[in-house]
């Protein structure tokens, strides 16, 4: 008779008394068929896993893995009917991860995940375990967004992983993935912590080999602690710990900062590394706002690609006191920013048909027309210094 079972870090967080942001199940004595023929649809590659009819959540088939290549996918699966619950559960990472639940609420733990909890303590369970290179990843995002601490063997077995040099397989992608994981929990040290332990930071995060991310004390996360439970802050957040831990890695790589090689070697989308790379490239020009005259403000904004997309600075703008360091107080940042929206907003007002009909546009050389805005906005921007009484220079004429 086929059995249904919700597992791992629903039934985690449940018992730790979150909210689990979806569950997984799995069926044990089922077939693909009897799925296929109850409705459900397969969406699984590597193994079968199925999408419920009505609650589109996740059901697999209960399987056994065997290691027979490099890296977290070098797996052969198992799913005939005779795999039991146990045998299932007993390829999970960690015994926290290999508790079940069955419809009627009783709780099947093999492998001690309850006490575990209690414990607040990551044991892996069985040696299996260092099978999986992705395992050190998720150990450490684990202990960050759980605060748990890693078991001493478990610890010890992570270093013999790392020096096994299967971190290699690992993607770019998915270290970034379990990066952002980690920064998004409420002990994101803690990550690099575990990573240092094991020796596994030079291999996967070598910009990141830096003692201040040790330290949970360290300016860098309390900053984040002002985004905590603001899910929809997640990028911000991670843009502030990039920017932020990029004041401490600063040796020189030919042009390159460490964070901008990080940046460029874990491919982060488009509109993280805009924000990162122009906080980093202009943070001293924007910081000394007050000793700018308008031709600085404008060079400013046209080197920033300000004008063609403003969304680029202005989302810059929104967390930037969350990313200097706090000798500058908030109210300087809050001046500092009205001061550059209001700029950017009377500018990018202006455009040639402010000044120009549409004839006179196709008779005028393209330069007369640039050189025509570039003053106004100039013009503009000098307002903005008066009303914002910082330090002047004249208009160029």
């Amino acid at each position: 008779m086929m059995e249904v079972f919700q597992v791992g870090g629903s039934v985690r967080d449940e018992i730790l008394g979150n909210a689990p942001k979806d569950r997984d199940y799995v069926i044990v004595n089922g077939s693909e068929k009897e799925l296929i023929d109850a409705g459900y649809k397969r969406v699984g590659k590597n193994f079968p896993v199925f999408l419920h009819p009505t609650t589109k959540e996740e059901y697999a088939l209960a399987r056994t893995e065997k290691k027979e290549g490099l890296g977290h996918r070098g797996f052969s699966t198992d799913t005939s009917k005779g795999i039991t619950l146990e045998e299932d559960l007993a390829r999970r990472d960690f015994t926290i991860n290999a508790i079940a639940k069955d419809s009627t609420g009783t709780i099947f733990d093999p492998f001690g995940g309850l006490q575990d909890i209690e414990r607040k303590t990551l044991r892996h369970i069985t040696d299996a375990f260092r099978d999986d290179p992705l395992r050190v990843l998720r150990g450490a995002r684990f202990s960050a967004t759980l605060g748990f601490q890693i078991a001493e063997e478990t610890q010890s077995l992570m270093l013999d992983m790392v020096k096994s040099g299967e971190l290699k397989s690992l993607s770019v992608e998915r270290i970034e993935r379990e990066l952002r994981l980690a920064i998004a929990g409420h002990h994101p040290n803690y990550f690099f912590e575990t990573l240092k332990k094991c020796e596994a930071i030079p291999h996967l995060l070598p910009e990141l080999d830096l003692p201040q991310l040790l330290n949970a004390d360290d300016p860098i996360f309390q900053a984040l602690k002002h985004f905590e439970g603001q899910d929809r802050m997640a990028e911000e957040r991670f843009i502030v710990f990039l920017t932020r831990a990029g004041n401490y890695g600063l040796q020189e790589n030919g042009e390159k900062t460490q964070i901008k090689n990080l940046i460029e070697r874990l491919k982060l989308n488009r509109r993280t590394a805009e924000t990162c790379t122009m906080y980093l490239d202009f943070n001293e020009k924007i910081m000394n706002y007050a000793s700018l005259g308008e031709q600085d403000v404008l060079q400013l904004f046209e080197e920033m690609d300000t004008f063609r997309r403003p969304e680029k600075f202005t989302r810059l703008l929104k967390i930037l006191g969350h990313i200097i360091e706090p000798a500058k107080s908030s109210n300087y940042v809050k001046k500092l920013t009205g001061f550059f929206m209001e700029a950017l907003s009377e500018t990018s007002k202006l455009s040639a048909r402010s000044f120009f009909t549409d004839e006179e546009i196709a008779k005028t050389a393209y330069s007369t027309i640039s050189q025509t805005l570039r003053i106004e906005r100039a013009k503009k921007i000098r307002e903005t210094i008066i009303e914002y009484r910082t330090g002047l220079k004249s208009v160029d004429k």
